[in-house]
C-alpha cells in the first residue's frame, strides 16, 4: 500500500472534523468515537487506491457507511465495494469522468422533462453543475434527512445504480417547478444548493411522495 501524502492527509483530517457533527457517532459535543473509525476507513481506502487517493465527499459516504456496520473492518469492506461495484472510483478519479457523464446525463434529461426550466436556467447562466455535482459526489448525504436518505441508498444498493441520485435531483426540479421559475440566480442557486432541503420548502417532508415522484420519470 502507498503511504499517503501530508496534503492526503491534511484534506482527510480537515474532512472528518466537520461530517455528521450532529449524529451522535461524529457529536462535536460528545465523544466523538466514529472520528477515529472515519479517518482509518477513509485512510486505509486512499492507501489502497492511490489512483483516486482521497476526494471531498467520500467522508459523507464513509459516514453513512459506518453508522450501518456492525465493525470498522466490515465498514470498509462496504465502502470500497462502494467504491469498485457503483462506480463512485470513477466519479471521484481526477478530472471526475463519470461525475460529468452524470452531469450530461442529468442535462439532457431537464431538457426533455423541464424545458421551461432549462430556458430559465440558461437564461440565468445557471449551469447544473453548481449545485447538481454535490448530490453524486456526496451520494445525496449533504442535506437529505436521514429517513429518507436511508432509504434512497437502500434503493441504490438493490439497484446497483446511480439513476436514483438523477431521479432525486429530477424530483427536486420537479416538486419545485413553478417555484424556480420565479426566482433570480441568487434565489435558485441558494434553493438547489440547500433550501430544498429545509422543511418550509416541502420538498423532502413526505418520504413517499418524494420517492413517487423521482420514479415517475421514464428513462433508460
Amino acid at each position: 500500500d502507498a503511504e499517503l501524502d501530508s496534503t492526503t492527509k491534511h484534506t482527510i483530517e480537515a474532512d472528518i472534523t466537520r461530517t455528521m457533527p450532529l449524529h451522535c457517532l461524529f457529536w462535536y459535543g460528545g465523544a466523538r468515537l466514529g472520528v477515529e473509525s472515519l479517518r482509518r476507513v477513509l485512510t486505509a481506502h486512499a492507501e489502497r487506491a492511490p489512483d483516486i487517493g482521497y476526494c471531498q465527499g467520500m467522508s459523507s459516504l464513509a459516514a453513512i457507511v459506518l453508522i450501518h456496520a456492525r465493525s470498522e473492518e466490515r465498514a470498509y469492506v462496504m465502502f470500497s465495494q462502494l467504491m469498485e461495484t457503483l462506480g463512485f472510483s470513477a466519479i471521484y478519479r481526477p478530472g471526475f469522468p463519470r461525475l460529468w457523464l452524470e452531469l450530461s446525463a442529468l442535462e439532457r434529461l431537464v431538457v426533455r422533462f423541464f424545458p421551461r426550466l432549462d430556458q430559465h436556467f440558461r437564461a440565468l447562466e445557471l449551469p447544473l453543475s453548481l449545485w447538481a455535482d454535490k448530490l453524486f459526489l456526496t451520494a445525496l448525504t449533504y442535506n437529505f434527512p436521514h429517513r429518507l436518505l436511508f432509504r434512497l441508498w437502500d434503493i441504490m444498493l438493490l439497484e446497483q445504480s446511480l439513476k436514483v441520485i438523477t431521479r432525486a435531483a429530477l424530483a427536486i426540479l420537479k416538486l419545485a417547478h413553478d417555484r424556480l421559475l420565479r426566482m433570480d440566480f441568487e434565489r435558485c442557486l441558494q434553493f438547489l444548493q440547500r433550501g430544498f432541503a429545509e422543511p418550509k420548502s416541502g420538498v423532502l417532508n413526505e418520504e413517499q411522495a418524494f420517492l413517487e415522484t423521482a420514479y415517475s420519470f421514464r428513462f433508460s
